[in-house]
């Protein structure tokens, strides 16, 4: 499970993977494209579906609540 904030520009988001997880900031340069992280971790959001890549683990791919 991946928690998502979706801050109010709608082009940052703060995701975690539990609930109290530690909190990594993602941006986007426009809406509609993936949010990337300054260590790489690239968030791809597609309808229900989402991609989280990160640089040293396998793509996981999940769907929206």
């Amino acid at each position: 499970m991946i928690y998502i904030d979706f801050l109010a520009n709608d082009l940052s988001i703060i995701i975690r993977k539990s609930p109290t997880g530690p909190m990594l900031r993602l941006s986007a340069y426009a809406q509609g494209v993936s949010y990337v992280g300054d260590d790489g971790t690239n968030l791809t959001l597609d309808g229900k579906d989402i991609k989280l890549d990160e640089p040293t683990r396998e793509p996981v791919t999940c769907k929206r609540l």
